[in-house]
C-alpha cells in the first residue's frame, strides 16, 4: 500500500492491491476492503473523515469528502461528498442508509440490524401503488 498523506490507524486487508494517491487525507480507523482505488482527479484528492469503510472494489476519485462514519460498498464508484454516517453503494455511487451519529459502530465493528427510519430509499422515495389482482 503506498500512502503519502496523513494515514493514522488505517487498516487494509492484505489480499489484493489497494492505490492509494499520495496526496489522499483521512481521519483514524479507515477500514479498506481488498482492491480499493483511491485517485486524483486534476491534482485534487478524497478526504476521509475517521471510522470509515471502504469496501471490496470500491473507487472514490477525485475532490470528495467522505464523512465520519461513513460506509462505502463494494464496487462503489463515489465521485461526491458523502454525508457523515451514510451508506453509499453502486455505479456512482449513491446513499442507501443513513444513521445517527450515537448508532453508528466504528469502522469494522458489526452493524446493529437496519430498521425502516434508517433506510434512505422507504424514507425518500413517494408510496407505490399496489398492482390490481
Amino acid at each position: 500500500m503506498a500512502a503519502g498523506g496523513n494515514w493514522p490507524r488505517v487498516r487494509a486487508h492484505p489480499l489484493g492491491g489497494v492505490v492509494i494517491n499520495g496526496r489522499v487525507k483521512a481521519g483514524s480507523n479507515v477500514h479498506m476492503e481488498p482492491q480499493v482505488t483511491i485517485g486524483a482527479e486534476r491534482r485534487q484528492s478524497p478526504r476521509f473523515g475517521s471510522d470509515v469503510f471502504i469496501g471490496a472494489g470500491a473507487k472514490i476519485v477525485g475532490s470528495v469528502k467522505i464523512g465520519d462514519g461513513a460506509r462505502i460498498g463494494a464496487n462503489a464508484v463515489v465521485l461526491h461528498d458523502v454525508p457523515p454516517h451514510t451508506t453509499v453503494v453502486g455505479i456512482p455511487a449513491r446513499p442507501v442508509r443513513r444513521r445517527t451519529e450515537e448508532a453508528a459502530p466504528r469502522a469494522g465493528e458489526p452493524e446493529a440490524r437496519p430498521s425502516a427510519a434508517n433506510d434512505v430509499s422507504a424514507a425518500d422515495e413517494e408510496p407505490r401503488a399496489r398492482p390490481s389482482s
